[in-house]
């Protein structure tokens, strides 16, 4: 079976059970007994016991392990060319060069604004 590879959380669940199985070798025995079979995945694991039993119902089951999508809004990037000209008469170059002057980001006039916003591919 060819290996798959690990995101960050299960990079740190096999992490989590190296430094449990190395432990326990070095405790010459398990610390808790082999019969608790979900206490010791939970112990080795660094989860809640919950979640290991609510996994290894699913396993009895047989159901498909299953992450949750979170519903993601869809982009509003179709509007009406009304509202494109009020945001675009929102931004100026006149507001924002007010607006980094008082944060003290930017000293050159509104021309020099216009031209480094040029350089830097506004249009």
């Amino acid at each position: 079976m060819p290996g798959r590879r690990l995101g960050s959380r299960g990079k740190e669940l096999v992490a989590n059970l190296i430094e449990f199985f190395q432990q326990e070798r070095d405790n010459g025995g398990p610390f808790i007994p082999v019969t608790s079979v979900r206490k010791r995945v939970a112990a080795a694991l660094k989860i809640n016991i919950s979640t290991v039993t609510s996994v290894s119902q699913a396993l009895k089951k047989n159901e498909p392990f299953v992450s949750k999508q979170r519903p993601h809004k869809k982009p509003i990037t179709n509007i009406e060319e009304f509202n494109k000209c009020a945001i675009r008469n929102h931004i100026t170059v006149n507001i924002l060069w007010q607006k980094l002057k008082e944060e003290e980001l930017f000293e050159g006039c509104a021309k020099s604004l216009h031209t480094v916003l040029n350089n830097i591919g506004f249009k």
